[in-house]
């Protein structure tokens, strides 16, 4: 019994003993850093642009990536955007049929390339975007999109904004003789019956620079398809009448 006893307490002891090394001997836990999260920052009214380069199963091209937290920004990242998922979501409905009957041969892939330029005149700014589609045939379709702000307010203008509201039709008279004058000089090609539908309200793309108003046209809308799509520039003191702001 007193042999037992004894065992049983040489044990407690080593126990003891041995929790004792153990917690002298235990190796502090590390201290983990938590990553410092850099919020992206919404303060810049600077706008940036840069290039995206898509691939996807169905289509591929470029897009530009838009910043900044002024109203034209936003404006014009939002349209890429949705000009962009739009045609995702055609590419995706239409080239799996076109590759069953063509393969990997060009019809059966769709492309889309959009490029982004900044801009300013005296008293606005400009995003002008030049985009090219291909969806099949001999030709892409190309035309001009532009976002124009007023520097002062922030504010997306239309031309309406900018052309005082009695002289807008005499501003489209003069815009349709300056263009079917081009056109008999051979400057530009366009077609006479085309320009003379022209309304004020078909000019929704319009931009300034230092110098001029740039109005600009789609593929096909006033001239032939090999014309491309046109800025048709009209010098800025020759619509002094017309112009609320420069």
């Amino acid at each position: 019994m007193v042999k037992n006893t004894r065992i049983v307490i040489i044990i407690l002891v080593l126990i003891i003993i041995g929790s004792y090394i153990a917690k002298r001997t235990k190796q502090p836990e590390p201290i983990v850093e938590q990553p410092v999260i850099q919020e992206p920052d919404t303060t810049s009214d600077e706008i940036t642009i840069t290039e995206k380069v898509i691939k996807e199963d169905n289509f591929s091209g470029t897009m530009p990536e838009i910043g900044g937290k002024k109203n034209l920004a936003t404006a014009a990242h939002d349209y890429v955007a949705k000009v962009v998922a739009d045609f995702r979501e055609r590419a995706n409905l239409e080239v799996p049929d076109l590759r069953k009957e063509f393969g990997d041969l060009p019809p059966a892939h769709y492309t889309i390339d959009i490029k982004a330029t900044h801009f300013g005149g005296l008293t606005t700014e400009t995003i002008l975007l030049d985009e090219y589609i291909y969806t099949g045939g001999a030709n892409g379709m190309s035309l001009y999109t532009a976002f124009t702000a007023e520097k002062a307010t922030g504010n997306i203008l239309a031309l309406k904004d900018v052309i005082i509201l009695e002289k807008q039709k005499a501003f489209t008279d003069l815009i349709k003789k300056r263009l079917l004058a081009a056109g008999k000089a051979g400057t530009l090609s366009v077609f006479p019956e085309d320009v003379n539908k022209l309304t004020f309200d078909m000019f929704n793309d319009f931009a300034f620079d230092d110098t001029s108003l740039i109005i600009y046209f789609d593929k096909y809308a006033i001239s032939p398809g090999a014309q491309g799509p046109i800025p048709y520039k009209i010098p800025i003191v020759d619509l002094k009448t017309y112009l609320s702001i420069q």
